[in-house]
């Protein structure tokens, strides 16, 4: 499913998220590269690619665990 990843009310990223795993499986665009998450870019492509890897292990850090107390609730 599509997805734009935000950074406050910037829009950061056109990408896909798996739905059943929660993964990130396509970054489509980047419309503002300065305000993606640090580390991202891959370092030894002068600034140009995303580090998919790199991104998902970012985007777990951040989302809220299937075990959380009340999470069947918000859905």
């Amino acid at each position: 499913m599509k997805y734009i990843l935000m950074h406050k009310n910037k829009e950061v990223a056109d990408i896909d998220i798996d739905d059943v795993l929660g993964r990130i499986t396509a970054v489509n665009d980047v419309i503002h590269m300065e305000h993606l998450p640090v580390g991202i870019v891959h370092p030894l492509c002068h600034n140009e690619v995303i580090d998919r890897g790199t991104l998902n292990k970012w985007w777990c850090s951040r989302s809220i665990p299937a075990s959380r107390m009340g999470i069947a609730d918000a859905f």
